[in-house]
């Protein structure tokens, strides 16, 4: 079929091939693992990107007469989506942000708390949608960065793992805690190497979402290589320490 180029898509950049199979495309927006990014990405490339402007009814009842009947969650994912891309209440407000986070990553709302693992997916799929050029670090309000340095924390990290630092998260909170085990070498360093294998779960699990999502895509008819995206996103941003070796590793 003839590739076209479709212009209106922020999220991605993506091409697209002309009638895609609605009832594949129907069946991705029912199941349970449909991610914010696809369900967005179908909305904009069946109604235009000004159609982000419509009030959630008007989407509900479009998207439906489309597409037939479509499970609350993938809604919370595609409304979730939107604001991220249309607002900045995800980096800027708590409250916003806790709900975006559990939207975006399991379909559900839930204004009053967020997990670390949640907060690793919602994060890595909101710059998909949207990427911020700047490290998060510096975009992100105190009180956001001051709750993810508390879920770290109760995770039993003294750092976040790669893909937050990847996204400019280096928050380090660790420092006296690995000082008080540098007189025993011994039990320093299984400290440290337990201490990383439970990063690494993180990463892994965001790395697998990722796939989840590059496949998606191509079964809707979008050209897109997830990987080189998160790719050209870093090479956007200030030089920070972390290099594209490290986040290839740490997620792939």
């Amino acid at each position: 079929m003839t590739e076209i180029k479709v212009k209106q898509l922020v999220p991605v950049h993506a091409h697209i091939r002309e009638n895609p199979n609605r009832a594949l495309v129907s069946r991705i927006l029912r199941s349970e693992e449909c991610s914010a990014t696809a369900v967005l990405c179908v909305f904009v490339r069946e109604f235009s990107l000004n159609a982000t402007d419509w009030s959630p009814h008007v989407v509900i009842k479009s998207m439906e007469h489309t597409f037939g009947e479509i499970p609350e969650r993938t809604f919370n994912k595609l409304f979730a989506a939107i604001n991220v891309l249309t607002t900045d209440v995800f980096y800027t407000i708590l409250g916003k942000f806790v709900t975006i986070t559990n939207a975006i990553s399991t379909g559900t709302i839930n204004e009053d708390v967020a997990d670390l693992q949640d907060v690793c997916l919602a994060i890595a799929e909101a710059n998909l949608i949207d990427p911020i050029e700047e490290p998060l670090q510096d975009v992100m309000s105190g009180e956001i960065l001051t709750y993810i340095k508390m879920l770290i924390k109760n995770s039993g990290l003294t750092q976040p793992p790669d893909m937050l630092k990847f996204f400019g998260l280096d928050l380090d909170i660790g420092a006296d805690v690995l000082s008080s085990w540098s007189d025993d070498p011994e039990l320093y360093h299984a400290f440290v190497k337990i201490h990383e294998e439970r990063r690494n779960e993180y990463d892994k699990i965001v790395a697998k979402r990722l796939n989840e999502i590059q496949v998606q895509l191509a079964q809707l008819g979008f050209d897109i290589d997830v990987n080189e995206e998160l790719l050209r996103i870093k090479r956007k941003r200030k030089p920070r320490e972390m290099t594209l070796d490290d986040l290839v590793d740490a997620l792939y």
